[in-house]
């Protein structure tokens, strides 16, 4: 099995299905494998720990496929972090329109101003 393990998972994966039959514990782990072709398989393992006179004495279990369920959970972390930009983005835009409109008000005000002091000198304001 250590051969087909991925290099990335070899090491955390022995590490707990060992300790976890020695102490009796059935256990369940994600990790990846390779395929035939040296690509990434993601796999659900299933194990139950048979025991005899309260010692381990062999391991049952079954592999599951998840490659495409793990890239179904990683498409929707994208989505996820798409969507989150997007309201950033969003966000962003309301508050620059509630900006620029404050603005406007406050220079609507000024030039209404400066046309009353300019009109008392008897000139006029082109806007």
């Amino acid at each position: 099995m250590g051969d087909h393990l991925h290099p990335e998972d070899r090491e955390g994966a022995i590490a707990f299905c060992q300790a976890a039959s020695a102490r009796g514990e059935d256990h369940q782990l994600d990790y990846r494998m390779l395929d035939a072709n040296g690509g990434p398989v993601w796999i659900h393992d299933i194990v139950s720990v048979v025991s005899s006179d309260g010692q381990p004495t062999s391991l049952r279990g079954i592999m599951v496929d998840i490659t495409d369920r793990k890239a179904a959970e990683q498409e929707r972390r994208k989505l996820d972090a798409r969507m989150v930009e997007t309201q950033k983005l969003e966000s962003l835009g309301l508050v620059a329109g509630g900006v620029a409109h404050d603005f406007n008000n406050l220079l609507t005000a000024i030039l209404g101003n400066a046309s009353l002091v300019l009109a008392g000198c008897g000139r006029t304001l082109v806007a």
